[in-house]
C-alpha cells in the first residue's frame, strides 16, 4: 500500500461509539472501526474478488480491501470483517460547490406548453450584491442568574430544533416553548456558546447567528461543515440532519422551574 498512499484524496480511519463495560451481550460489547476511502483511481479499491465461491482467499493483492484485510488478520482476536463487500466496490461520487456567474452568460427563456410560442426574458439592467446575512450576537442579554436556581441537564430538555444541509453548509435552529424561556434561551445560545457545544465538532470556519422572536427561535449558519457536501461529504452525518440532536443531548445549565414544566 506504501506504493499507492499517495492516490488517496480522503483516507479516514474513526472508532465509531464506544462498548459497554461488562455487556452482558457481544452487540453491546462491539464497536465499529470505520475505514472511508476516496481516490480517482479505481483499480486500487474495489474487492478484487475471483470466481463466484472461491471466498475471500482469492482476493487479487494491490486492492485497498486486500491491505485492510491483510492488516485485520494481524490485529487483536475479536476484530472481524462485515462479508458483504459491496461497500467496497468502486463506484463514482461526485463533487459540487455553489457559486456565482454573470447573468448575460444565460438567457431566461418562458416557453408556453399548449402552443409552444417562447418568449426571451432579458435579465435585469440594475444589479446589486447582497449578504452575507447580518450575524449577531444575543439581542438584549437578561442577568442568566435571574432565572434562579439551574440544574446541569440536556438542552433537549426545553428546547427542540432542526438541522440540514445546504450544499457544504449546515443549518441548525434551535426554539423553545414559553415566552419567559425565550429571554434565557437567546442569551444563553450565543455563538461562543454554541462553539463550546459543538466540541470537537467544531470545524473552526465561519458561524453566522440570528434570531427569530416570533418562534422564539435561534438559528445558526455553520460555513463548510459538511466535507464539501452529501454526494462527496466522509462524515458519518452527511446531511447534517443528526447535528441539531447532538446538540440537544449537550448539557447546559437550565432553570429548575423550566425543568419542573416537564421535558419536551
Amino acid at each position: 500500500m506504501r506504493d499507492h498512499i499517495h492516490k488517496f484524496t480522503q483516507l479516514k480511519f474513526s472508532c465509531v461509539g464506544s462498548a459497554a463495560e461488562n455487556a452482558d451481550n457481544q452487540n453491546a460489547a462491539t464497536v465499529d472501526f470505520r475505514v472511508f476511502a476516496q481516490t480517482r483511481d479505481a483499480s486500487i479499491v474495489g474487492a478484487g474478488i475471483g470466481p463466484a465461491g472461491t471466498g475471500l482467499g482469492t482476493m487479487t493483492t494491490g486492492t485497498f480491501v486486500r491491505w485492510c484485510l491483510e492488516n485485520f488478520l494481524q490485529s487483536c482476536p475479536g476484530a472481524t470483517v462485515e462479508v458483504d463487500t459491496r461497500q467496497s466496490m468502486a463506484r463514482p461520487m461526485h463533487e459540487y460547490w455553489p457559486t456565482t456567474m454573470p447573468q448575460d452568460l444565460f438567457q431566461e427563456r418562458m416557453v408556453l406548453e399548449w402552443s409552444g410560442e417562447s418568449f426571451d426574458i432579458p435579465g435585469p439592467t440594475e444589479t446589486r450584491a447582497y449578504g452575507p446575512q447580518k450575524s449577531y450576537g444575543p439581542t438584549k442579554p437578561v442577568d442568566l442568574c435571574s432565572f434562579g436556581p439551574t440544574t446541569s441537564k440536556p438542552l433537549g430538555y426545553v428546547a427542540l430544533g432542526r438541522s440540514g444541509d445546504k450544499a457544504s453548509d449546515a443549518d441548525v435552529g434551535f426554539f423553545v416553548r414559553h415566552d419567559d424561556e425565550w429571554d434565557w434561551f437567546r442569551t444563553l445560545l450565543s455563538t461562543e456558546t454554541f462553539i463550546k457545544l459543538l466540541g470537537k465538532e467544531y470545524t473552526g470556519n465561519r458561524i453566522d447567528r440570528c434570531e427569530l422572536p416570533g418562534v422564539k427561535s435561534v438559528h445558526f449558519l455553520l460555513k463548510d461543515h459538511l466535507d464539501r457536501g452529501s454526494v462527496s461529504s466522509s462524515s458519518m452525518d452527511p446531511f447534517g440532519k443528526n447535528l441539531c440532536e447532538f446538540i440537544r443531548c449537550r448539557y447546559v445549565d437550565i432553570p429548575n422551574k423550566f425543568l419542573a414544566r416537564g421535558r419536551v
